[in-house]
């Protein structure tokens, strides 16, 4: 899912309405995974 996003696949919001999870949740997933230069990409 990370992936997607680091990818501009989909946006942030996307994300959590196709997986059903919160945008906290992603933003935790980010920090956890060391992805930190996805937090900025556009919501």
């Amino acid at each position: 899912m990370l992936d997607e996003l680091s990818k501009g696949k989909y946006t942030k919001s996307e994300l959590c309405k196709l997986y059903s999870i919160a945008p906290t949740t992603v933003n935790e997933w980010i920090k956890k995974y060391n992805r930190k230069y996805i937090m900025s990409t556009r919501v």
